[in-house]
């Protein structure tokens, strides 16, 4: 009987000791899973591009993320006539002044560019703008069309945003 105890103490013991490696082993097996999610999530980070200061993202001279705006005379906040997500209005732009539309859309394939027309005198002019790549204050070249109507009325029209130029 002895004998008996002596075998279902060390059984027990055995058991016991085998959970407790077992658990051990989880352990480990968890923070070493755990680990290396940190350090792939560390690399992607680092290659990833900024998204909260990335182009488009933020409101610009005061165009919001994905508008269209238009500006009359200066390309400046208080010289903000109209903004828009979808179309800027049809409009008959004054004379004596020159306009400016800038895109300050998002990039979205197919999507990202910003075309116009302008009637003067019967003659349609195209134009297509980019999505402003930069941040903060500064405005890409491409993604800002300037329209003269210093020497006569201009109508804004046939609007939309499309695929690349």
């Amino acid at each position: 009987m002895s004998e008996l105890r002596l075998f279902e103490a060390h059984s027990t013991s055995g058991a016991a000791t085998l959970e407790r490696n077992m658990m051990k082993t989880s352990a480990a097996q968890i923070l070493t899973r755990g680990l290396i999610a940190l350090v792939a999530s560390a690399i992607l980070l680092a290659f990833a591009p900024a998204t909260s200061a990335s182009a488009g993202t933020a409101t610009v001279r005061g165009c919001r993320s994905g508008q269209v705006c238009l500006y009359k005379d200066r390309l400046e906040a208080d010289s903000l006539m109209a903004a828009s997500y979808t179309n800027l209005a049809n409009r008959l732009l004054d004379k004596g002044h020159y306009y400016w539309v800038f895109n300050n859309g998002v990039a979205q394939l197919g999507a990202d560019h910003y075309r116009y027309q302008t009637l003067s005198w019967g003659t349609y002019t195209s134009y297509c703008i980019h999505f402003n790549t930069q941040t903060g204050y500064y405005i890409d070249h491409g993604s800002a069309g300037l329209i003269d109507a210093i020497g006569q009325n201009i109508d804004l029209v046939n609007k939309g945003w499309g695929g690349e130029c």
